[in-house]
Formats: C-alpha cells, sequence, structure tokens
C-alpha cells in the first residue's frame, strides 16, 4: 500500500438488501456455512434471516479485509464467525460485533433497517461508510464508483479514479492511494474508506 495514505487500516463493507432476500435460511445452507455458535444463536433467535444476513453480510466485510492482507486466502465460511447480539426492535438499530478468523480478529459496526443490512469491518478502528438507493436505470457497479468518488472528493477535497491494485480496487489522486470497499446488493450500493 502507498506509504502517502492517511489511514494504515484496511476497509471493509458489505450491504444485503433484506427486500431481495427475505426467505428464511434452509437448514443445508445454515450447517455449510454458519459455525456452531452461530448456528445456535440463529436457532433461538426471534428473527433467525434478520440475524442470519447480519452474519452474512459480517463474514463478506471481514473478507474483504483480510484478502487484503493475505491475497491466498480461501473464503471458507465457516472460519469467520462472527460475534453479534441479536439486535432489539425497534429499528434502526446500530450494533457492534466482532468478527473471528484464524488470520485475525476484526471489529465490526453494523446498520440494521426495515430495508437493508450495512456491515463494515476493520482491525482496530471501523471505516466510515455511506449506504444510498441505487440510481433507476444506473448499473450498480458504475453508481457504487460514482458514490465513492464523490465522498472521496467531498473528504480529500480533491478528485480520484478507481482503479484495481492487486485486483483490489483503491482510489488514486496523485501520489494518494486510498484502498476502497465496494458492495452493491438489490436496490442499494455502500461504499467504506478511511
Amino acid at each position: 500500500m502507498n506509504s502517502l495514505h492517511p489511514h494504515p487500516e484496511i476497509p471493509g463493507n458489505d450491504v444485503v438488501d433484506l427486500r431481495a432476500c427475505r426467505d428464511t435460511f434452509r437448514p443445508r445452507f445454515v450447517e455449510r456455512v454458519f459455525a456452531p455458535e452461530e448456528q445456535e444463536q440463529l436457532r433461538l433467535a426471534v428473527d433467525a434471516t434478520v440475524l442470519g444476513w447480519l452474519f452474512w453480510a459480517a463474514k463478506e466485510a471481514a473478507y474483504k479485509v483480510l484478502s487484503r492482507l493475505d491475497r491466498g486466502l480461501p473464503f471458507r465460511w465457516k472460519l469467520f464467525v462472527a460475534r453479534i447480539a441479536e439486535p432489539e426492535i425497534p429499528l434502526p438499530a446500530w450494533l457492534k460485533g466482532q468478527l473471528i478468523h484464524p488470520a485475525g480478529s476484526l471489529n465490526l459496526e453494523m446498520e440494521l433497517t426495515a430495508e437493508y443490512v450495512h456491515v463494515r469491518a476493520g482491525q482496530k478502528e471501523v471505516p466510515p461508510g455511506r449506504v444510498a438507493l441505487l440510481p433507476p436505470g444506473k448499473d450498480e457497479s458504475v453508481a457504487v464508483r460514482e458514490m465513492a468518488l464523490e465522498i472521496f472528493a467531498g473528504r480529500y477535497g480533491m478528485s480520484g479514479r478507481i482503479e484495481k491494485r492487486d485486483g483490489l480496487p483503491v482510489i488514486y489522486s496523485g501520489d494518494l492511494c486510498v484502498p476502497v470497499s465496494l458492495s452493491h446488493h438489490g436496490r442499494f450500493i455502500a461504499v467504506a474508506f478511511f
């Protein structure tokens, strides 16, 4: 990573459109994807579907961080263990948690609304992030990149461009190189970076 990046940490984020996936998790899927402690928590949960998507998004966000640190890291779902308290109603809810993996543990911050789940992950600090509705008729990949560049310009006071570095997105502006985490699902796009 470029030493001129203003923050040493790597961001991770994932968004899930709950309207696009309200189906309950099938037992075989739960067994294959979730660690035993997550399975037990899902079994006892008031709303196992929402908690399951929080777990899933936490695993995805964490993978985006840890895979930048180890490019050969396999995505074995059960090794990414989310420790999250079940959210209380009414929504929206903001939660904190941890993701434990043999490659390291990460801090999590989550936003849960009736419409979406957004999880951000970081090693020591959790990156700021933003969720927005996908503009009608807009390609989600284009829209999430445009949103990231708009936030970058507002935060750093300069324009930038998104490129892939070692297969992962970064924002370049002059000598500045900022890792960015991009996510989209259903009606939502989300970004996170320091």
